[in-house]
């Protein structure tokens, strides 16, 4: 009978459904409590206050299975739960989902604070290995990373792809700095949007340099 409540309009009513569910949590209330990440923030909140007492292990297996889930907003909040679990298991299941080829702007944005959270158990030192790697998607996959969490030798790295023979790495370069947010490399953007080679990622470029220049 609670469980079926879930479906009543009224968000004070959701909100107390889920309380009353998340001090028990049997059998079957993990779908509800799934649901509930992604519902309102009044009846989120409660979810993942529920979600962060389980012990650690039923908390990853739980997130985990959150990240399939249907809604966006579900997705997104466990990635958020998970950026502020401060473990391996977590940031590798956050860096699985920026990886997808297909993910909604608000779950791919959650990755992003995420990963800078958790970068402490990220594979760094294999990340700027790839950077000089042969396969340019493989590079490109790198830098994407480095600008993501900011490393110290990102800007090292982001910089020097700034003038590569390859348009699609001086692209995903130009993007990178856009996430770094650095506006010490606008000068080196806007040399880049005068030369007649870069008219591919042209509104890469102006893109980024109007991110920047609002940054800073």
């Amino acid at each position: 009978y609670v469980v079926a409540l879930y479906g009543e309009p009224d968000v004070r009513i959701r909100r107390e459904v889920v309380r009353y569910l998340a001090a028990g949590l049997e059998f079957g209330v993990e779908n509800v409590l799934m649901r509930a990440l992604g519902d309102v923030a009044q009846v989120a909140d409660v979810a993942q206050d529920a979600i962060r007492s389980m012990p650690a292990d039923k908390t990853t297996a739980f997130l985990k299975n959150a990240l399939e889930h249907k809604e966006p907003s579900v997705r997104r909040n466990a990635v958020d739960l998970l950026g502020f679990m401060d473990n391996e298991e977590a940031a590798k299941l956050v860096l699985a989902v920026y990886e997808r080829d297909i993910e909604a702007d608000e779950v791919r944005q959650a990755t992003r604070y995420a990963l800078r959270n958790l970068k402490a158990f990220l594979p760094i030192a294999e990340i700027i290995e790839n950077v000089a790697s042969e396969d340019k998607h493989t590079r490109a996959k790198s830098l994407r990373l480095l600008g993501v969490i900011g490393e110290i030798q990102a800007l090292e790295h982001l910089r020097e792809a700034l003038s590569d023979s390859d348009v699609y790495i001086r692209g995903t370069a130009v993007m990178a700095l856009g996430e770094l947010g650095e506006p010490s490399v606008i000068k080196e953007l806007k040399t880049l949007e005068e030369d007649p080679a870069n008219q591919r990622i042209l509104h890469l470029i102006r893109h980024t340099l109007k991110k920047l220049d609002a940054e800073s």
